[in-house]
C-alpha cells in the first residue's frame, strides 16, 4: 500500500509541474517549417531558420547552414550561424568564413567547432558556428546569389537558397530595419 501511495504522489507532482515547463511559446505561425519564431519575453522573439542548402562549386562537397536570432525591440543583436560541411576531405580545418555579396564581403574569423565525424567509407561531417551582425545578416538574406568561402571550399546560393532567404527575410527581418 505504501508503494502505491508513493506512485500516486509522484504522478501528482509531475502533473502539477507540467504547466511550469511551458518554456518558449510559438509565435503566430511559429511551428514547423524552415522558419520558426518563438515568443521569448515581452519584447523579444527567438527566431530559427534553416537548414538552408548551398551548391558546392567543387563536386562531392555539401554545405548547409541554419541561423538563430534573438530579435529584441529597439536592440541590435548578433545572428548565430551554424553550418555543416559534408566532404571527403579528412583535413578540413577552416579558420574563417567569408560571405561574398555583390557589393561587399562579410568576414568571420572566430569559428567554433562543434564536431567532426566520419561516416561511410571516406565521408566526413564537420559542424561549426560563427556570428554576424543582424545588419550584415539582413544584407546577406537580400543578396540574390551569395558565395560562402570556408576552408578553401566555395559554395553558392542557388534557386533553393533564394526561396529560403526570402522566407527568412519576410518572417524575421523585414520590420527590423
Amino acid at each position: 500500500m505504501k508503494k502505491f501511495g508513493f506512485e500516486i504522489l509522484l504522478v501528482l507532482i509531475v502533473l502539477c509541474s507540467l504547466p511550469a515547463c511551458n518554456g518558449l511559446k510559438p509565435a503566430s505561425g511559429g511551428g514547423g517549417g524552415l522558419v520558426q519564431v518563438f515568443i521569448k519575453g515581452k519584447d523579444s522573439l527567438l527566431c530559427h531558420a534553416g537548414p538552408i542548402p548551398y551548391q558546392a562549386l567543387a563536386r562531392g562537397d555539401r554545405f548547409e547552414i541554419d541561423h538563430t536570432y534573438l530579435k529584441v525591440k529597439n536592440q541590435r543583436n548578433k545572428v548565430v550561424c551554424n553550418f555543416s560541411v559534408y566532404t571527403r576531405d579528412a583535413d578540413f580545418r577552416p579558420s574563417s568564413v567569408t560571405v561574398v555579396l555583390k557589393n561587399r564581403t562579410i568576414e568571420a574569423d572566430s569559428l567554433t567547432k562543434f564536431f567532426a565525424e566520419g561516416f561511410g567509407k571516406r565521408n566526413y561531417h564537420y559542424r561549426y558556428s560563427f556570428a554576424v551582425s543582424d545588419v550584415d545578416f539582413n544584407d546577406w538574406m537580400l543578396e540574390k546569389q551569395p558565395t560562402i568561402q570556408v576552408g578553401g571550399k566555395q559554395f553558392r546560393g542557388g534557386g533553393r537558397y533564394r526561396k529560403d532567404a526570402e522566407q527568412v527575410y519576410r518572417r524575421i527581418l523585414f520590420d527590423a530595419f
